[in-house]
């Protein structure tokens, strides 16, 4: 499991609103992170600070919605840094 202490979010096809992240960590802690992002095709988010501690992280979910109804669907890229 990884240790990231960041991430970064790309959106490579369709727009997409992300509202919020929930963290799970293999210790079965969870956390939640607010997002509030706009990410337009091609675009990435902000590096996004992550709570955690040094604590392996097993998954990621989230919250979003999609910008325009029968716009191209959202496809991201998650960046993480240790």
């Amino acid at each position: 499991s990884p240790v990231l202490s960041a991430i970064k979010i790309k959106s490579k096809k369709g727009a997409i609103n992300l509202q919020r992240c929930m963290i799970h960590f293999a210790n079965g802690e969870k956390t939640s992170i607010e997002l509030r992002n706009d990410i337009a095709p091609g675009a990435e988010s902000r590096a996004i600070n992550l709570p955690g501690n040094s604590k392996p992280m097993t998954r990621f979910v989230f919250w979003y919605g999609v910008s325009q109804s029968g716009a191209e669907k959202a496809e991201i890229e998650i960046w993480g840094r240790n």
